[in-house]
C-alpha cells in the first residue's frame, strides 16, 4: 500500500510480523532499516508488478529491475524514477546516463572540463580514428536529447555530490596515465598522450614515444602526420598487441609501416633515464643508447584512480564506480559498465 503522507510502500502479509516499509534506497522492518541486495547490486522498484513464482523467490533468482520479499508476493514499484548523480563525461559516464534517462531517471553529469568525451576527445584530432569521434558526438547529442542535465566546468566534491541527496551516484572519473619510475620522469620535456591531441603546432619537430601500446603507436601516427619526426621505443617485440585483432591490427600495421616520420624500435630490454635531450636506453642486443629529442612522450599505461573515486563513498545510498577510475579497460568496456550499471538501477 502507498502511504503518500509518509512518501513510502507498506508492505503487510509477508512472512514474520509486518508491516514491512519500503522506503526509497531500501526498506526497514519496524525501526531496522536494510537494503535488498540480490545477485549483482540492488534491484530498482519500476513498472507495474506481477506475481513471482515461489521457486524464483526462493532462490533470489528475480528478474531485473524487480524486487521480491517472500515467496509468490507482488513486486511492488516507484513511479517517479531514481534521482542519479553521474561524475564524469567520458564514455562510461556519458553512455550510464543516456541509458538512465532513457528509463525514466532523474540524471545530472557533472564532468570538469569544458567539453565531454574525456579520453575520446583524442579522435576529434586524429583522422583515422573518426569512428570514435562519430561516437562521441553521438553519446553527448543523446545526453541532451533525452534531458540529462550537463554541468560542463564543474570539479566535483563529495559535499557537493552528497548535497544533491541522490538515489544514486556513478563515479566514472578516468583513470591516471603512468609514467616511468625513471629519472627525469618528472621533466616540463616529458608528456601523456592526452596532452598532445590537438596541441601539435606547441610541439618541437623530434618527438620520443615510450611505449608500444596501441595508444602510443596512433599518438605516434598522429604526430607524424602533423609533420612530426617520431621515434617509439618498445619493449615488446610487436606493436600494438592490445588492438583488436579481428581486422584493427593488421590495418594499424600496414599504417604505420608505410607512415612518413615514424619510426620504431622493439625488443628494448629496459629504460634508463630521461634527459632534457631524450631517453636512454638499453637495446636489443644489450647495448646503451640515446634517442635524441627535446620532448618525451609517455605511452606507458593508465592506472585506476581507486582513491579518488572511493572519496565518493556514501555520498548517495547507492555508489558505483565505472570506467578506468576502477579498472584499466577500452572503450567497449566502459561502454558496458555503463550500460550496466544504469540497467540495474
Amino acid at each position: 500500500m502507498w502511504n503518500a503522507g509518509a512518501g513510502r510502500w507498506t508492505l503487510t502479509g509477508l512472512c514474520g510480523s509486518g508491516p514491512w516499509i519500503l522506503n526509497r534506497g531500501g526498506f526497514s522492518h519496524g525501526t531496522s532499516p536494510g537494503t535488498f541486495l540480490c545477485g549483482t547490486g540492488r534491484r530498482r522498484l519500476a513498472g507495474p508488478g506481477a506475481p513471482l513464482s515461489p521457486a524464483l523467490a526462493l532462490t533470489g533468482c528475480f528478474p531485473l529491475n524487480t524486487i521480491a520479499f517472500a515467496p509468490g508476493q507482488l513486486s511492488v514499484f516507484k513511479q517517479d524514477g531514481e534521482k542519479l548523480v553521474v561524475i564524469g563525461g567520458g564514455p562510461a559516464g556519458m553512455v550510464s546516463a543516456v541509458t538512465a534517462a532513457k528509463l525514466g531517471h532523474q540524471v545530472t553529469l557533472i564532468e570538469k572540463d569544458s567539453r565531454l568525451g574525456g579520453q575520446l576527445l583524442h579522435a576529434d584530432y586524429a583522422d583515422f580514428k573518426w569512428p570514435l569521434e562519430d561516437y562521441k558526438n553521438y553519446l553527448i547529442r543523446q545526453l541532451y536529447q533525452n534531458g540529462v542535465e550537463v554541468r560542463l566546468n564543474t570539479e566535483a566534491s563529495p559535499a557537493q555530490v552528497a548535497a544533491m541527496d541522490a538515489d544514486a551516484v556513478f563515479v566514472a572519473i578516468g583513470p591516471k596515465f603512468k609514467r616511468p619510475d625513471l629519472p627525469g620522469a618528472d621533466g616540463v620535456n616529458v608528456k601523456v598522450p592526452m596532452e598532445v591531441f590537438g596541441r601539435a603546432q606547441e610541439l618541437p619537430e623530434k618527438i620520443v614515444i615510450m611505449g608500444g601500446s596501441e595508444t602510443a603507436v596512433e599518438t605516434g601516427m598522429y604526430l607524424c602526420r602533423q609533420g612530426k619526426q617520431v621515434k617509439l621505443l618498445s619493449r615488446q617485440r610487436m606493436l600494438a598487441a592490445d588492438a583488436p585483432h579481428a581486422h584493427y591490427i593488421s590495418m594499424l600495421e600496414d599504417a604505420y609501416r608505410h607512415q612518413q616520420g615514424f619510426s620504431y624500435e622493439t625488443g628494448v630490454k629496459s629504460y634508463v633515464e630521461i634527459t632534457e635531450t631524450g631517453v636512454t636506453y638499453v637495446g636489443a642486443e644489450g647495448e646503451t643508447k640515446t634517442a635524441e629529442a627535446p620532448l618525451v612522450v609517455c605511452a606507458t599505461g593508465t592506472e585506476p584512480r581507486h582513491q579518488a573515486a572511493m572519496a565518493f563513498y556514501g555520498t548517495a545510498p547507492l555508489v558505483r564506480f565505472l570506467g578506468d577510475c576502477n579498472r584499466a579497460g577500452d572503450v567497449h568496456k566502459a561502454v558496458t559498465a555503463g550500460w550496466s550499471a544504469a540497467r540495474m538501477l
